[in-house]
């Protein structure tokens, strides 16, 4: 029966099984997710779908089309090897390359000018004209970065302008970088139509192309994900040979402290994928000193001396963060909301030495954890005060741990929840809610009430009217993108690719794929247990996803030893 299985499929016999397995859960999971309305009960799931019969046909719609990709890329995969490495490409190749990329951007970058800001580039820039006090939700690197090129266009005689050169600049940069990523590709013998695609990918897909025109952190930190991405597959793709030659080591150590310093969460995924390396090295008795020189030291270092250290002399105020308490603390309040009285009074009085119980159950939303973690206590000890509460409730109600963690992170493995990271500042940005957040910013006894209104009112986010008829052509294309889930879904790229490339990898024994893919999963961990599915969050993933896709060609046998 095992030869038959292998042979009636592309794939031999037991990654079948792990695909199979793998895509029954992914799917039912994803199902769910769509169907869930915060009430968590399986009636309201019904209801989404209309009937029992309709929540099945959803069902198995989902575990035919993860079905196919996982054969497809399972297949693929298997083949591993490609052709054999290539000569690089030459400089012209290279620039038509990233000229094409470029072009292919181009059009959107003009008919949206001057580009799009995220939510939280406006209180950076606050923090830089120096009517708000600098503090650390941000990193100031980016609020650095983001203020010179406003403070650019205030030369050039508009803000507006500042907005518009950066979003070019980004977009010159970004084609670079993605044009490496293909040249890297074809030097490591992927095939020609797989780089095709990769290009075609890169010019032409919603997930790349918006989030390009934006002055935002997690563009900024996804291009140089990019790097260190690239870096890292070149270290174990060589088994870490890459790291003798001082004009590899060098740029790769100076991005990894550059990565972790425009965005925190990547000290935790960089650190926790080099520790796992690190340890693998120790238990195989190999020198690891190389490794974690070039490579964790950075880390180290930027994360706990060089950021606390620019902190410090711009007198940033210290934000108190317990994102890492979202999914404990949602599931607390869930159970609580529903079951009052599931606590005895004194582990009542204990909780509420970590949060206010009252104002959480009220605040509470099931699809942003934010809203509760308000209302935790400054300086508030979680492990300390409530860990065994956590475990308690966790045991005695599951089904509303469960619910209360769907609604969090459950979008994340949705094929129906699309990736849109907006493209109109004037709307999405100063609309009636963002700008009473705006406002809330400063005090009520400044002398100027309204400096949120007027600092705001310099940026003219008009779009070019000559322009329109290209809009409208372009944003036709785009929701027409939109609309199909196999090219712009969370769960695509987000969870579904990034776990059943780690599958793989485990099933077919390939450890250096295992390695890699687990940077990977390790960033997708970092979402599920974050405070919301957030379109920024998926940046950095979406950027460097050929890399995982190509990955078993890459990291074929033959690498060179250290």
């Amino acid at each position: 029966m095992r030869n038959s299985t292998s042979h009636a499929l592309p794939i031999p016999g037991r990654q079948a099984v792990a695909l199979g397995a793998f895509c029954v859960l992914f799917s039912g999971v994803s199902v769910l997710s769509d169907g869930f309305d915060g009430e968590g009960t399986l009636g309201g799931i019904f209801e989404h779908y209309g009937s029992l019969g309709g929540l099945c046909l959803a069902f198995l719609g989902t575990l035919l089309f993860t079905l196919l990709l996982g054969l497809v890329l399972f297949s693929f995969w298997g083949r591993g090897g490609g052709d054999s490495e290539r000569r690089p490409l030459t400089r012209r190749q290279l620039g038509l390359c990233a000229l094409l990329l470029f072009a292919a951007w181009l059009p959107w970058i003009l008919s949206h000018y001057p580009g799009t800001m995220r939510d939280d580039t406006v209180p950076q820039l606050f923090q830089w004209y120096g009517i708000y006090m600098y503090y650390t939700q941000h990193p100031l690197i980016d609020t650095f970065v983001f203020g010179l090129f406003f403070s650019l266009g205030d030369l050039l005689g508009s803000k507006t302008l500042g907005l518009f050169i950066y979003i070019v600049l980004q977009a010159a940069l970004s084609s670079a970088l993605f044009t490496w990523v293909i040249s890297y590709l074809w030097k490591r013998g992927v095939g020609k139509l797989v780089i095709a695609l990769v290009l075609v990918y890169y010019a032409f897909s919603r997930v790349v192309y918006q989030p390009i025109d934006a002055m935002s952190k997690d563009s900024l930190n996804g291009l140089l994900s990019v790097v260190v991405f690239l870096g890292l597959i070149e270290v174990i793709r060589t088994d870490r040979g890459a790291l003798r030659d001082l004009r590899f080591s060098v740029p790769l150590a100076l991005c990894l402290m550059l990565c972790v310093a425009t965005k925190r969460t990547l000290l935790y995924i960089l650190l926790a994928f080099c520790m796992v390396y690190l340890v693998k090295l120790l238990i195989q008795r190999r020198d690891a000193r190389r490794f974690a020189l070039v490579c964790i030291l950075p880390i180290l270092v930027s994360g706990f001396v060089v950021v606390p250290t620019i902190n410090r002399v711009v007198g940033a105020d210290e934000n108190e963060t317990y994102e890492m308490y979202s999914i404990p603390t949602q599931q607390i309040v869930r159970t609580l909301i529903s079951h009052p009285d599931a606590l005895s009074e004194s582990e009542y009085e204990r909780l509420a030495n970590y949060i206010d119980i009252d104002a959480a159950r009220e605040s509470y939303n099931y699809m942003r954890a934010d809203d509760a973690l308000l209302k935790v206590e400054d300086g508030a000890p979680f492990l300390s005060s409530c860990l065994d509460i956590w475990i308690k409730l966790g045991i005695k109600y599951p089904d509303s741990y469960f619910a209360a963690w769907l609604g969090l992170a459950g979008r994340w493995f949705s094929f129906t929840t699309m990736i849109d990271y907006g493209h109109d500042s004037g709307v999405e940005l100063y609309d009636g809610p963002h700008m009473s957040n705006w406002r809330a910013f400063f005090s009520k006894d400044r002398v100027t009430p309204n400096i949120a209104d007027e600092f705001l009112a310099d940026f003219d986010f008009d779009r070019i009217e000559a322009l329109q008829p290209l809009t409208d052509v372009l944003e036709k294309g785009d929701d027409l993108q939109r609309g199909i889930y196999a090219i712009s879904s969370y769960g695509l790229y987000c969870t579904f690719l990034p776990l059943l490339a780690f599958v793989w990898a485990l099933v077919a024994k390939n450890w250096r794929c295992v390695l890699f893919s687990l940077l990977f999963v390790i960033s997708t961990l970092s979402l599920l247990v974050g405070p919301l599915t957030l379109y920024w969050y998926t940046v950095p993933t979406v950027w460097v996803m050929p890399l995982l896709m190509c990955a078993p060609t890459i990291l074929r046998s033959g690498a060179a030893a250290e």
